[in-house]
């Protein structure tokens, strides 16, 4: 189980748990197996909707997008209503969202993956970051990006190598965070799979 409703929370049944023990616990249960491909299919369709909103709308797999929206905030009446009409939007189609604002788009992933305000308070499993850096760093004591981004960058480069740095500039604006924007279908073709036959 890696994705829940209302109602499978209710029961019981875990992140994590099999498909026997969730059926186990909800008889009756309907359940999807996930398929990767028709996930990254439903992104690129979110990505081409919100394009309405900004040219600059990047994918960022396997559960992300990155909007650029400095130059559309006056179109739509300023951030609040620009996020307003995003999320009424992902909504109407079917999704939940979790918007962050930030200056980089590694920043802005990073808030929204954590569900923080400040990047010193994301812990660094929410970043980027590879996961043998944030195995190495937990080692050290260090779990957030607070204590990380205090600590002195000369040392972090002998130690870690200039990648980190590197990534850590991206984060905090220092360099240019590029993000390949997507370029919208020149078609559109769309299905729609029931759980349940229809009749009439």
């Amino acid at each position: 189980v890696i994705l829940r409703n209302a109602a499978a929370i209710q029961a019981g049944i875990g992140l994590g748990s099999t498909l026997a023990t969730a059926h186990s616990i909800a008889v009756g249960l309907n359940h999807c197996n996930r398929d990767a491909g028709k996930e990254q299919q439903r992104l690129r369709f979110l990505a081409e909707a919100l394009y309405r909103f900004t040219s600059q709308v990047s994918l960022q797999l396997p559960h992300s997008l990155v909007l650029e929206v400095s130059g559309s905030l006056n179109l739509f009446g300023g951030l609040k209503d620009l996020k307003h009409q995003i999320e009424t939007l992902c909504e109407f189609l079917g999704h939940r969202t979790l918007l962050q604002k930030a200056k980089t788009p590694s920043a802005a992933l990073t808030l929204a993956w954590s569900q923080q305000r400040n990047l010193a308070d994301a812990g660094l499993q929410f970043t980027e970051l590879d996961s043998v850096a944030q195995k190495r760093f937990a080692n050290m004591g260090i779990h957030t990006l607070g204590p990380l981004l205090a600590l002195p960058e000369t040392e972090l480069a002998q130690r870690f190598g200039p990648g980190l740095l590197n990534f850590l500039h991206r984060l905090t604006g220092r360099l240019p965070d590029p993000r390949e924007g997507i370029v919208p279908s020149a078609t559109f073709a769309n299905s729609l799979h029931l759980l349940e036959p229809i009749n009439n």
